[in-house]
């Protein structure tokens, strides 16, 4: 099935760019690492006020995980359906390469068609490789532009190649100068100011 991806203008235009700040990453349904070998940073619609006013669909942007600070050690949780869960706050993880970096991301808003989701779900797909999970640490995250709407998959395998592909668009998108070079990325300034040290009171 062909995916009606959307322009993208040169900048971010109203009503981006939207940011959310020291979210609590939260454990999903399991399905994206388990099933579909694609880590995801699950946030809680209760956290994200500004994002779940979006229309539901695939949208791009930045994101910085951090290192919890209300949890000193790791401990196990139980997702809904029986299976544990390693809650590590972001212990693990290397300062620099994986936290307090800013990272390109994609997020998926919606009920998740092919799964027939009872609830609305935030899903951060970060462009990056971690050397472990991330459930209970931090991330705050901006969102820069729309993609394209939500739609349903025919197969598991659809989806994985599909967001290949997305990531493959989102980088070029981000990153992209222009070939006249006194005309920088528009979209960088965003990056630009999540390295700021601002982003801890974002």
């Amino acid at each position: 099935m062909a995916r009606p991806d959307v322009p993208i203008p040169k900048a971010p235009r109203a009503p981006y760019p939207i940011t959310e700040r020291n979210v609590k990453i939260v454990a999903g349904f399991g399905r994206g690492s388990s099933e579909l070998g694609i880590p995801t940073a699950n946030v809680s619609t209760k956290q994200v006020s500004k994002v779940t006013t979006l229309d539901p669909g695939v949208y791009f942007g930045f994101a910085k995980v951090g290192k919890s600070d209300e949890h000193k050690i790791t401990e196990t949780k139980q997702r809904e359906n029986g299976t544990d869960v390693d809650y590590k706050y972001g212990y693990g993880l290397k300062d620099g390469e994986d936290l307090n970096v800013v990272l390109p991301m994609v997020m998926s808003i919606g009920w998740n068609p092919f799964y027939g989701n009872k609830e609305k779900a935030v899903e951060l797909h970060i462009i990056h490789e971690f050397p472990t999970t991330f459930y209970g640490a931090s991330v705050s995250f901006n969102v820069l532009g729309y993609i394209r709407p939500e739609l349903n998959y025919t197969t598991k395998g659809e989806f994985p190649n599909a967001l290949t592909s997305l990531y493959f668009s989102i980088l070029t998108i981000l990153y992209h100068r222009s070939v006249d070079q006194r005309h920088s990325n528009r979209y960088q300034y965003w990056a630009e100011d999540f390295r700021d040290s601002r982003i801890s009171t974002i």
